[in-house]
Order: C-alpha cells, then sequence, then structure tokens
C-alpha cells in the first residue's frame, strides 16, 4: 500500500523496479562546481555514506575538453566519469549530469552498488507508473487542495467533500479561484465516476451463506 496516497499497488507481484527505492544525486547541487579548480571533492551525504561507502561520496573534479568539468568516482577500483554539461539557452545557465552509459544529459543519476547512472540505464520506473487511475486522480485532487486551501483546512484530505462548497481564499483573485475550482470539480468528478464503478462491482457480488 501507498501510505502517501492511501492507494494500492494494482497488479502482479512486482517485477519492476522504482526511483523511490534508489538514492540520487542531483545535478543542480554540482552547479558550483563548474568554475571550481580541478581537485578532490565529496557529497555530503550521510544516506549515501551510511548505504554504500565513502567512494559514492569522496570524487576527483577534472576539466576533460568536451565539457567545462567533470566528475570521477572510483567505486571498488572502477572508474566511472560523469560529465558536467551546461545549458546555455536560459538565463540560470542549468547544470546536467552526463549518464556515463547512454551519455545523455540528466538532472539525476542513481547510485547503484558499485556505480552511477541514469534511471533509463537501470531500467528504472516511477511508482505512479503502477498505480491504478483513480489513485493518481486523488493524489492529484490532493495537491489542488492543498495548494489552494492548505493542510489546515479540516476536509482537504477527504475526498468525501466536494471542494465546490469551500470558500475562496483571500489571497486570490475570483477569477483565478473560480477557474482552479472549476478544474478541481471535473478532477473530483472523474475520481468518483471510477469509483463508483468499484463500488457497484464489489456490491453486485454475491455474499457467500455460512
Amino acid at each position: 500500500m501507498n501510505t502517501a496516497t492511501g492507494c494500492f499497488h494494482t497488479g502482479r507481484e512486482q517485477t519492476r523496479h522504482y526511483t523511490l527505492e534508489y538514492l540520487r544525486i542531483p545535478a543542480k547541487s554540482f552547479k558550483g562546481l563548474i568554475d571550481s579548480p580541478p581537485g578532490t571533492y565529496s557529497i555530503n551525504s550521510k544516506q549515501l555514506s551510511e548505504k554504500f561507502n565513502s567512494d559514492h561520496c569522496k570524487f576527483e573534479l577534472i576539466a576533460p575538453k568536451e565539457y567545462p568539468r567533470a566528475i570521477l568516482f572510483t567505486i571498488h577500483g572502477k572508474e566511472i566519469p560523469v560529465p558536467l554539461s551546461t545549458d546555455n539557452r536560459s538565463a540560470s545557465n542549468k547544470v546536467y549530469l552526463v549518464c556515463p552509459y547512454c551519455m545523455h544529459q540528466r538532472q539525476h543519476l542513481y547510485a547503484v552498488k558499485y556505480d552511477y547512472a541514469c534511471k533509463k540505464c537501470l531500467g528504472l520506473e516511477y511508482r505512479s507508473q503502477s498505480e491504478a487511475q483513480s489513485c493518481r486522480l486523488r493524489r492529484r485532487i490532493i495537491k489542488e487542495r492543498l495548494a489552494l486551501w492548505g493542510a489546515d483546512h479540516p476536509d482537504v484530505y477527504s475526498l468525501f467533500e466536494h471542494s465546490c462548497y469551500w470558500p475562496k481564499p483571500k489571497w486570490i483573485r475570483y477569477s483565478t479561484f473560480t477557474r482552479k475550482q472549476n478544474a478541481l470539480r471535473e478532477l473530483e468528478r472523474r475520481y468518483w465516476v471510477i469509483e463508483r464503478k468499484v463500488i457497484d462491482r464489489i456490491m453486485s457480488k454475491p455474499v457467500a451463506c455460512v
């Protein structure tokens, strides 16, 4: 069961591996190294050091010809070069990690026992891909409710309560609130169309007599 949404994993026995099961390193945490001098650095992550060892945290910052900088891990004697690339098309000059296997720009790389690689190369999937449609709708509805009314609203997590009757927050314009409320009402309607079918199917099953 997914405790965050109150939904169950649907389908057969789990054979997929999900991103949430793995520790990851985000590209944005290395942005400050683009102009840093080559040398020895480390990732400050207690989770990484506890789950693996210092090999996953320590790295050499090098300056290859093809990229501004590259991170060189040595894990159990194996060298794993992870280039850093930048996107100059935006004002933020976004930084990416280049997967050492597919050589594509990624926002995250995932740590495994002897390596770092991207989601695609590791064959990982998002857990939401295995959720029922009603679970995805529920998660989206709650997210939109929290954005409008906050966690202090007494019924924000209850889908038995319809948000169309809830008052407008003071901070938002009427036109914006009406648009968001109508979109939320449609999500709630779609959710209950699915749930009613499930309820009807359960209720139509014959009860076994003892």
